[in-house]
């Protein structure tokens, strides 16, 4: 059975979530349309290996809060290249 979303688990800071929501409050839009739309803007960064790393050392650090999102299926798929790519 096919699915047109995928839940994604994300660790985030207590402030990277109140953020969040101001932003999605703010676009009168969910916490998942505006996880959406920032994956589609760091997404292309994947490609130059600088700013991969970059990325990935900022996601290195543990953080105390989960958000989970739901994500267009065409989304998440992207995200498996880019972390094999930055592993």
């Amino acid at each position: 059975m096919e699915c047109d979303e995928v839940m994604l688990t994300v660790r985030i800071t207590a402030a990277e979530q109140l953020l969040l929501r101001r932003l999605a409050q703010g676009h009168r839009s969910d916490v998942s349309e505006v996880v959406a739309d920032a994956l589609l803007d760091i997404i292309p960064t994947l490609s130059a290996p600088g700013d991969a790393y970059r990325l990935l050392s900022a996601l290195a650090t543990p953080a105390p809060c989960a958000l989970t999102v739901w994500l267009p299926t065409a989304l998440a798929d992207l995200l498996v290249p880019g972390a094999a790519r930055i592993a």
